[in-house]
């Protein structure tokens, strides 16, 4: 069965990823990136595979100035796929909140989404 997913229930969806936030701490920066979770996973059509392994080296410029993300897909073939405005704009936004620096560099390797609250020691 073929499941559809009309842009206006897309984007009711989509509004609801940085409502789940319920932690006062780090507030924004969660919200934010749930936020761009929901439009990379809309707006590109990366499988949740592909956008957990995405690092902030995935992302480069083309000549002509618009931002592409570079992955590895099903059978580990590589693609490009091309990233729209708004979601750009919260990319960086988002890269700016976390106190990153917002130039791209295509050697770093540190990964776009992680845990933002330190994991407790097990003894």
């Amino acid at each position: 069965q073929l499941r559809e997913l009309n842009q206006e229930d897309a984007e009711l969806l989509i509004s609801y990823f940085p409502k789940i936030v319920k932690t006062d701490t780090y507030r924004k920066q969660l919200q934010t990136r749930n936020l761009l979770i929901g439009y990379l996973l809309y707006t590109t059509g990366l499988r949740a595979s592909e956008l957990l392994n995405l690092n902030w080296g995935s992302f480069r410029k083309n000549r002509r100035g618009n931002l592409l993300v570079d992955v590895i897909g099903k059978g580990n073939k590589p693609r490009t796929i091309p990233i729209k405005r708004e979601t750009k704009d919260l990319l960086f936004n988002y890269r700016k909140l976390l106190q990153e620096s917002t130039a791209l560099n295509m050697q770093d390797t540190s990964p776009l989404f992680y845990s933002l609250f330190p994991l407790p020691l097990i003894a």
